[in-house]
């Protein structure tokens, strides 16, 4: 039909859409569910630091007790936050036993490399 022929002709975002292998490869979708914020790595008394991943390097934030660690929670956090946002809660999760939290961040986010993807 009409819209075939028009996305067919190579109108923007809607003809990669439809080319792509399903609605989560399209950039148009990726730039309306993601909202990457970037940031540097800080010093405080936390350890931020990357690991490698497989085909990039990964931003975390390593919050620690003094008390030893008996139990890890590992914190993913929401699409519109940061590794950094979790400064104000952490006392939180120590109090409830946890001794360290480790939160990784996703592509794209913090000072991860990479871009973010639904997959």
């Amino acid at each position: 039909g009409p819209y075939k022929d028009w996305v067919d002709q190579g109108h923007g975002d809607l003809s990669a859409m439809a080319r792509s292998k399903s609605l989560w490869d399209s950039e148009l979708v990726a730039s309306v569910a993601f909202r990457p914020q970037r940031c540097r790595p800080s010093k405080g008394p936390w350890i931020d630091s990357t690991f490698e991943a497989k085909d990039v390097n990964l931003a975390y934030r390593l919050y620690k007790s003094s008390a030893s660690i008996k139990a890890l929670l590992i914190y993913f956090h929401a699409n519109a936050e940061l590794c950094t946002d979790l400064e104000g809660d952490v006392q939180k999760f120590f109090d409830c036993g946890f001794g360290a939290i480790l939160c990784p961040e996703f592509r794209g986010y913090a000072w991860s490399e990479g871009t973010p993807s639904l997959r």
